[in-house]
């Protein structure tokens, strides 16, 4: 008995298994790979900053990142910042009143493998004559 050749449906990052089809063709053998498989997300040491990283107190700062291999990510902060976001781009963190360290975390599909980059935004007092 001859059997047909299948594939499976892709995993996160697009990899498939291949198996074969039952004798009527019904369904595949083959299952999609665990995401675990995926390659690790990459951020490399220049692609998640802050322009500019050294504000006074009240003001914004804009976070900018890019990673590769990645399919979501999360920015979160010592101060309470914590918002979902894609692969790459930017957004701004709103009035700042302290220093902080922003952390962003990407992931390679659901379950998939992890990586992060964190940076740290300097928020200096506001000196008024008197």
């Amino acid at each position: 008995v001859v059997q047909d050749p299948c594939t499976s449906s892709a995993n996160s990052c697009g990899q498939t298994n291949t198996g074969f089809y039952s004798s009527d063709h019904s369904s595949c053998s083959a299952t999609a790979p665990d995401n675990a498989s995926c390659p690790a997300p990459a951020i490399a040491t220049n692609d998640f900053y802050a322009q500019p990283n050294i504000i006074k107190v009240g003001d914004a700062t804009t976070l900018h990142w890019s990673s590769t291999n990645s399919t979501a990510c999360t920015i979160t902060s010592d101060n309470g910042f914590n918002t979902t976001v894609g692969p790459s781009g930017s957004i701004s963190t709103g009035p700042l009143a302290t220093s902080a360290t922003f952390s962003l975390t990407c992931q390679n599909g659901t379950g998939g493998p992890q990586g992060s980059a964190s940076i740290r935004v300097t928020v200096t007092p506001k000196f008024e004559e008197k």
